[in-house]
């Protein structure tokens, strides 16, 4: 990996078959799928090193925390395997995570690691709902497996808003009952979804929290549901549906990639900011820096945001008004927040051993909390009570604290964007801060005592750390409406030679190299066409 040097400042370079914008998790996986297909490869990355948001970060005296996602639950199979990942490093201190609905009255819901196991888990506490969630898993749990290559694709409906059309493209990927399942799926809410499944209120609170995290839509809202599918989707450490921590937090899996790259001899350069992608002809043709140099290259992957590739490393004239309106759509009003939190000592919760502390933790009781918490959030106000998922990394990753001392990383949703009285940033994280705290301490108590230092992590905030557009971090459109937005970003064809593998890109969100990947097959697909034609 090397940073710009003095020389290069100017310099018109040839020689290379793609230029890769973004040393993002998409970002390396693009380059290193691409370098491994025999493409002479170069990666530019603005920032002083590679990853993006998938950072450990110090936030307060000896304790590190992943700043932005910090689980990984959708990390792409096929990624995984084609650049053999874990021989580069990757490992985690924890797989198999379990998931624990915490009620502040009643004996907590615990979802095993493995959700096909999860009966196990439930037991007699929540009744006739162990085995009704068994057979829930089992009809949605496969349904989302069956699923997820066409969640790392996208869609492409000509009509992004004709939900026919959408599903007649995946008709073709499921059987004639999993396409009766996927309509219903489609359109249904969550609260419709879960009420007539299971009676436990914190069941149902739990997984409607899962389903709407990240999301826009309230537990009531048409089309809900199946960003649940999208959550079940996914994998880690080879289990369906399932939660895993990498050791030394999301830079350890940047730094794996890193070295994935390396290894395929990808060209690196940090330091090195993109001006504007050239383009010749209606095609890409390389990418300007703001050196004053050019990088030339017949294919190029931006793995920056949309607004950011399109409309100013392209530019708007480059696209149609109709474009030009998707791709700068206004954000919404809600966001995801973080809560990071050093403690002198875990925090003990009622009916849970220390050893269950090892889990992932969901504060939502019921499916009525957090339509309150909605309600109250797209008004610009913080919920009373917060909806929040968190983590303990420190019990089973000692790499990220010292001296005895406990990490809490948080995820609260929803959050509004801005308050209803238009008090700044600040008046906004004070207030997300308090009542966190004020969340947690109902269902630990003392917990206010070993908090040492706290921070919220705003959009903004990563924006100006990573150099991104912040309406990333805003709450995610239905997710019907990403699958047939990411297929139109995804295909290359508003500039050619163009392929787009950014935030918008990532259905549903997290962290997983699938849209990396996909954008790299793509550009080899147009490669060897042309050389056919040719």
């Amino acid at each position: 990996m090397s940073a710009e040097n003095e020389h290069q400042r100017g310099r018109i370079e040839g020689g290379f078959d793609a230029v890769i914008i973004g040393a993002t998790v998409e970002g390396l996986a693009a380059a290193t799928c691409l370098a491994k297909n025999g493409f002479k490869t170069v990666l530019i990355e603005a920032a002083a090193d590679v990853g993006g948001p998938a950072a450990t970060r110090g936030f307060a005296e000896g304790c590190k925390v992943s700043d932005e996602a910090h689980l990984v639950n959708a990390l792409d199979r096929d990624l995984v395997r084609e650049i053999d990942l874990y021989r580069h490093g990757l490992t985690y201190s924890e797989r198999r995570i379990q998931t624990v609905y915490l009620s502040d009255r009643d004996e907590p819901v615990v979802l095993d690691g493995d959700l096909a196991r999860a009966r196990e888990t439930l037991g007699p506490r929540v009744g006739d709902d162990a085995a009704a969630f068994e057979a829930f898993f089992k009809i949605y749990g496969d349904l989302a497996e069956t699923l997820s290559g066409a969640f790392v694709k996208g869609l492409t409906a000509a009509d992004g808003t004709a939900l026919a059309k959408a599903l007649t493209r995946l008709q073709k990927d499921v059987s004639e009952e999993g396409y009766a399942l996927l309509k219903r799926a489609c359109v249904a809410s969550t609260r419709a979804a879960l009420d007539p499944a299971f009676d436990s209120a914190l069941l149902k609170g739990g997984l409607a929290f899962d389903a709407a995290f990240g999301g826009a839509a309230a537990p009531s809202a048409q089309y809900g549901f199946l960003n649940l599918l999208r959550r079940w989707a996914g994998e880690s450490a080879g289990i369906h549906a399932a939660y895993a921590h990498p050791k030394g937090g999301m830079g350890a899996l940047a730094d794996a990639l890193r070295r994935a790259a390396q290894s395929a001899k990808v060209d690196i350069r940090t330091n090195t900011a993109a001006k504007s992608i050239l383009l010749e002809w209606d095609a890409a043709a390389g990418v300007a820096l703001e050196n004053g140099g050019q990088i030339r290259a017949e294919t190029v992957i931006s793995a920056l945001d949309a607004e950011t590739t399109y409309l100013k490393l392209i530019g708007p004239a480059a696209l149609d008004m109709e474009a030009q309106a998707d791709i700068a759509r206004s954000p919404s009003n809600l966001i995801l927040a973080k809560a990071h939190m050093a403690l002198a000592k875990p925090p003990a919760l009622p009916k849970l051993s220390a050893e269950a502390l090892r889990g992932r933790f969901v504060i939502c009781p019921s499916i009525d909390y957090l339509e309150e918490a909605f309600r109250y959030a797209k008004f610009g106000r913080v919920p009373p009570k917060l909806a929040m998922e968190f983590i303990i990394p420190t019990v089973h990753d000692e790499t990220l604290a010292e001296g005895g001392k406990c990490v809490l990383s948080a995820w609260i949703h929803p959050a509004p964007a801005r308050l209803h009285n238009d008090a700044d940033t600040a008046a906004l994280k004070g207030e997300l801060l308090d009542k966190a705290i004020a969340t947690l301490e109902a269902y630990a108590p003392g917990f206010r005592k070993s908090v040492l230092e706290a921070e919220i992590r705003l959009p903004e905030d990563y924006a100006a750390a990573y150099g991104m557009n912040a309406s990333i971090w805003a709450a995610r459109a239905p997710l019907l409406d990403q699958w047939l937005r990411t297929g139109v970003l995804q295909r290359g064809d508003r500039v050619d030679g163009l392929f787009f593998c950014g935030p918008e890109a990532v259905i549903g969100g997290g962290v997983s190299g699938g849209a990396g990947r996909r954008a790299a097959g793509l550009a080899v697909r147009r490669a060897k066409s042309r050389s056919s034609f040719l």
